[in-house]
Formats: structure tokens, sequence, C-alpha cells
């Protein structure tokens, strides 16, 4: 039972593995997988029945507890440091000892490696541990207290079968580290030259095609074919999101100055950056007249702070709730925070005029906006079947392809 358990284990996470779907999800692939390696190594312990289990990291002059699990009174403690010399592993690398014995009384050579002595080693399993390139990492091994006469060639192929896998992942976990890094250079560089520039794309009434609104998106140079959210999203598991926003509404602050029609300019910020007071230090007098967007998701939690931030603004901006209509959006959220607009995903508008159950929706989420008072948006119209059965179902104003591409604003 123990058996199938761990092969279960070890094919799930070796799956999760053969997966690289792209920069974003490296780190949270790896943080996914290494919890799955403790899994698989709780696992091993017990089908092993030995005391304790590690992973190491064995460089020219220290071993360093990489992953570890006991039962053991006196535990290997992760994050641990010893010389090299002095350790099990290093004996396990050079070859002087077999992978699987079962009794190192019989050995005097193992008996006298001074850490053996100190945890009191009378059993153990090791195998080395390579990367994708050959390169060693470390060992992966298992040892206790206790003689074992079974331990043999079958322990050490099961303990290897482990060691590959948790090579596999550290290759992974190095190539994310050197993502990140990268990433983390191209975002410094981005926030010092300011290497951003903005498109314009038009809010229209579909009745007339006149220009009610322009929203302004954010170009980055430096992550051309990534999606701006996604270089948000990884500059917040970078904890360098704020520094990033705060230079792209500087630098918007300055294109939107320079603007001259009369109609209200859609901005998309934090709701962080709405409550904290940055977006009335950067925009100043320039919010008269401006929509702030904030992501429906982003706002729990933050509903107060943003009520206290719109009464305490003596600047006429308005708020918008973006993306609504994502997953089960809250209506008491968007409720409590008395936006003048809700912009409805595209998931609900496209192909509307063929699908009964959107157009019910739609119909519901306007009754719903003239209740509370807010204006519906639509977003990602690109035909005009979808443009004429919005209008039908009350929708005012919407965005897309159909009515306009986004164009980039003039430096």
């Amino acid at each position: 039972m123990q058996a199938a358990f761990l092969q279960t284990k070890l094919h799930k996470a070796m799956s999760a593995l053969r997966e690289n779907p792209g920069l974003l999800s490296v780190l949270q692939a790896d943080l996914a997988s290494e919890e799955a390696l403790r899994e698989i190594i709780s696992a091993l312990r017990i089908h092993m029945r030995m005391e304790s289990v590690f992973l190491a990291e064995v460089g020219e002059v220290h071993r360093v507890v990489y992953l570890a699990e006991t039962s053991a009174a006196k535990s290997l403690a992760e994050g641990r440091a010893d010389p090299r010399e002095r350790t099990l592993s290093h004996a396990i690398l050079s070859g002087t000892v077999a992978e699987a014995v079962g009794d190192i009384d019989a050995n005097p050579q193992i008996r006298g490696i001074p850490l053996c002595r100190e945890f009191g080693v009378r059993s153990f399993v090791g195998v080395p541990v390579r990367l994708a390139s050959g390169e060693i990492f470390g060992v992966m091994g298992c040892f206790d207290s206790r003689p074992r006469s079974d331990l043999g060639q079958s322990s050490a192929d099961l303990i290897r079968l482990t060691a590959d896998l948790a090579g596999r992942h550290l290759t992974r976990l190095r190539q994310g580290n050197e993502a990140a890094s990268r990433f983390r250079q191209r975002l410094d560089q981005t926030i010092a030259t300011g290497a951003i520039r903005f498109a314009r794309q038009p809010v229209v009434e579909i009745a007339t095609g006149r220009v009610a609104g322009m929203e302004y998106l954010a170009r980055f140079s430096l992550f051309k074919g990534i999606p701006v959210n996604m270089v948000f999203e990884q500059a917040h598991l970078l904890a360098a999101d704020r520094d990033l926003e705060g230079e792209v509404l500087r630098r918007l602050s300055k294109t939107v100055a320079r603007q001259t029609e009369e109609c209200k300019a859609f901005v998309n910020v934090s709701p962080e950056a709405i409550a904290n007071g940055k977006c009335a230090e950067i925009f100043g007098a320039l919010l008269d007249g401006m929509v702030l967007e904030v992501l429906e998701e982003r706002l729990e939690g933050l509903e107060d702070d943003i009520r206290v931030a719109l009464a305490a603004s003596e600047l006429p901006f308005s708020l918008a709730v973006d993306d609504f209509g994502v997953g089960y959006s809250n209506l008491a959220r968007v409720v409590s925070v008395a936006p003048e607009f809700v912009k409805v995903d595209r998931s609900l508008v496209t192909s509307i005029d063929e699908d009964p159950a959107r157009r019910a929706l739609m119909s519901a989420v306007v009754r719903f906006a003239r209740e509370t008072g807010v204006q519906v948006i639509a977003e990602g119209v690109e035909r005009s079947g979808e443009a004429a059965a919005l209008s039908r179902a009350g929708v005012r104003l919407a965005q897309g392809y159909f009515f306009a591409r986004p164009t980039l604003c003039d430096d």
C-alpha cells in the first residue's frame, strides 16, 4: 500500500516537472513542485521505514542539508552546514562506500565518519543527485540507528528514482531563479530608464460612435510578447510592483497632460495606489475628469480605504471597476465602493448575439447598474452583431477592435 502511494506521488510530481508554460509560471511551478518533493520525501521515509531522509547539497567545502524529514530524537536540520570531509555524503560521492549498507559496524571506515557517530548511524542508503547538465548537486539518502538486513540494490534503486526527481526539480528551480534574475534586471532597467510607452483605445457610444472616453494602456518595450498584467504579476512576486506602478503613473501623468481630447481619461491603477494617496500625489489636478480603473478582484479588503480616499479627495475623479463578470463577481463589493462605471469583461461579450445565456446575463447586469446608478461599459467588442446585441440589452458604452484598436500615443 505504501509502495503504491509512493509511486503515485512520484508519477504526479514527475508529470508536473515536464511542464514549463512560460516566464511567469516558472517560480510558481517550482514552489508547487518543492512542496510535492517534500511529500515524496515523507512518503519515502515511511516506505523505507527509516528514521531520517535527506537531500543535501555538497560543495567543495561544505555539505548543506536542503530538505530533511526525521523521526529521530536528534534531527538533521534543514540548512545545517558541515565540513564536507566529516559527512557520509562525501563518502557516497567519492565512491568509497556502497550505496546501501545494512550495518556499518562491519565497516570501520564508515563507522569512523564523524557525523555517523554524532547521529548514531547504523544503516543507510544514499546516491548522488545530478542536475540535467550532469553536474552533481549532492546526495539523496536515508539512515537509521538500527541495523537493517533488508537494505540492498532495490533500496538503492528506489532512492535513485527519488534522486532523479530531485535533480529535475533542482534544475528547473535554477532555471526559474535565472529567469527571475533576468526578469528583475529588465524590470530595474524599465524603472530606471522609463522604457514605457502608452497606447490609447477609445470608449465609444454604441448608438452614435461618439468617443466618450480614452483608456490609456501601458506598453513595456523590454517585455515584448508578455502581457502587461503578467509583467505586473511577476513584479509582485519580486516585490517590485509598487516601484513599477509608480514609474508607470509618473510617465502616464505627462502623457495625459499632453492630450487635448475633451473626454474622460481611463487609467488602470491598483486599489492601493488610490487608498494610499499615490494617484492624487502623482496626477494632482489632472485627476479632474479622470476615471481610475481597478480590478474587481483586487478590491477585497480595501473597500473602506477606497471609500475614505474618494471622500477625502477634493478632485472630481471617478472610479471604474474592471473585469466585471470574471469568475464569481461580488456585487456587494462593487456596490460598497460606488463606482461610476463597471467594465464588463469580454467573456460575457464575445458572441453575445449568438448566445441567449450571455444576453440574459448582460440584461441582468444592466438592470443592476440602472438601479445602483452605475454606467456599463462592454469590453472586447469585435463584431457588429455583438455591438447591436449589446445596444438592444441597454448597454450604452463599449470598446473593442470593432470600434478602434489601441494606437500608440505621440512621444
